[in-house]
């Protein structure tokens, strides 16, 4: 706590990635490269219209098992999105100087491609036509992809501060987000005992059963495990499912995590991830498609 960058207070972030890198060196560029794009993405506005419900619509929605979100056209300032890409992009360059990050930072200044033309394409999870539109121009098409999801985020952000409170109290069982559809990425084991599940996306929070699948419901005690390292049960673990072979790494959390510390949480316990692996299971998320928008023709309407 004491610690200062310069003249000024370390930034909590940051701090969190000096000392994993620290702990875990093989970590360490992974750690320079949220360090240079995380506080970008936590403070970053890029203007977002939130939908209108009322707590009963609200209600409505998820007691059919439809997320918030679902199937809704979402303004989003298509300007301040390419410009937060950008942003991205140069950070990043900061610390992985590559050809490719180069290309890509180079023909965003361009403003081709341009994330109006990009965005739509992103919120319906239609990986492919971003990745011919970075082929078409020469650029990474992974890099592309990842940059413009990123961008979206803080739309994602605050759409859900916006909603999450009309949900209160309804239950939801389900491993994807009741916001916006994403697949969980972490469990928290909280101090009253509560299991609750965290979307790396928009940073939702919602409780579920402690025994119980998450993706698949099965509530078998005998075919669900809990693998970890020694000495670390208590603090983080794997739980895992010989159903439907899937896994959530499960953490313990005083207090919940802040939305953008979320993948921090996930790469702090990436042992976790191979230990899981090793025993031929596989991450829930991995089995759904990067769609963040579902249902009907769902898409974001460019301001």
């Amino acid at each position: 706590m004491g610690r200062t960058q310069g003249e000024r207070p370390l930034d909590p972030l940051l701090g969190r990635l000096e000392s994993l890198a620290r702990e875990s060196p093989e970590l360490g560029e992974a750690a320079a490269v949220y360090g240079a794009v995380l506080p970008l993405l936590r403070d970053a506005e890029i203007g977002a219209t939130v939908p209108a419900f009322t707590p009963e619509e609200a209600c409505g929605r998820l007691g059919q098992g439809l997320h918030l979100l679902r199937g809704l056209d979402l303004g989003v300032d298509a300007d301040a999105a390419h410009a937060l890409t950008l942003r991205l992009a140069r950070a990043l360059e900061a610390v992985r100087p590559t050809a490719s990050v180069r290309r890509l930072r180079e023909a965003l200044e361009r403003g081709d491609p341009h994330a109006r033309e990009l965005l739509p394409h992103v919120a319906g999870g239609e990986r492919e036509a971003v990745f011919e539109a970075a082929r078409e121009r020469g650029l990474d098409p992974n890099l592309l992809w990842t940059l413009s999801h990123a961008s979206l985020r803080p739309a994602f952000r605050a759409w859900c501060r916006a909603l999450a409170p009309l949900a209160e109290g309804i239950p939801w069982q389900r491993a994807s987000c009741f916001v916006c559809g994403a697949p969980a990425a972490i469990g928290e084991l909280r101090v009253d005992g509560g299991r609750h599940l965290r979307c790396g996306q928009c940073g939702a929070s919602w409780q579920v059963r402690r025994l119980q699948c998450p993706w698949c419901g099965n509530e078998d005690h005998t075919t669900l495990r809990t693998l970890y390292e020694d000495g670390r049960r208590a603090t983080c673990r794997v739980e895992a499912c010989d159903r439907c072979r899937r896994y959530l790494k499960v953490v313990a959390a005083a207090v919940p995590t802040p939305p953008e510390a979320l993948v921090l949480v996930d790469l702090s316990t990436i042992r976790l991830d191979r230990v899981a692996r090793e025993r031929g299971y596989e991450a829930g998320r991995s089995r759904r498609p990067p769609r963040v928008l579902r249902g009907g023709r769902p898409g974001v309407t460019i301001a």
